[in-house]
């Protein structure tokens, strides 16, 4: 692995599904003008072959919808743990992987994990349709400057 790792960001969210793709839009925007150093990645879901782009970065920002609001819009440095690497037995590798899932599956698969944030953005909306709500559209938009100062940063 390189000394200078790169920062990543996993935008993760059904864009057929209304609000839940909210950090599946928030990484296709940011990928018009990605930060320099920053690699963009928008799925719909987290999967084991991210591991590998995982292993390979110093830091990262997963970004997803939530219906919690006490979650919306916050996060600390870093506020993400690998979950113990024997807990990966009970989850599903399909479907459930979480953020702290594939950090545990990283460490386990390749000895290192980058550090990691979460963004939750709120959402209001999980029906069927391409549109964001105006709730989930303005945290969307509100998020582009504070995801870049997160690239700027330092971890």
């Amino acid at each position: 692995m390189s000394q200078s790792k790169a920062s990543l960001l996993i935008g993760i969210g059904n864009r057929l599904r209304g609000d839940d793709g909210a950090g599946y839009r928030l990484a296709e925007a940011l990928s018009l003008d990605p930060p320099k150093g920053v690699q963009v990645i928008a799925t719909q879901q987290l999967t084991m072959e991210l591991s590998a782009t995982l292993a390979a970065s110093q830091r990262v920002l997963f970004v997803d919808a939530t219906l919690d609001p006490e979650r919306c819009c916050r996060w600390s440095a870093p506020c993400l743990e690998a979950m113990d690497v024997t807990a990966l037995q009970a989850v599903g590798l399909s479907h459930q992987l979480t953020p702290e899932a594939l950090l545990a599956a990283t460490d386990a698969l390749y000895h290192c994990a980058p550090k990691a944030w979460q963004l939750l953005l709120p959402g209001l909306n999980w029906g069927h349709g391409d549109a964001l709500s105006p709730l989930t559209e303005a945290a969307v938009s509100a998020s582009l400057p504070l995801v870049r100062a997160w690239s700027r940063a330092h971890a």
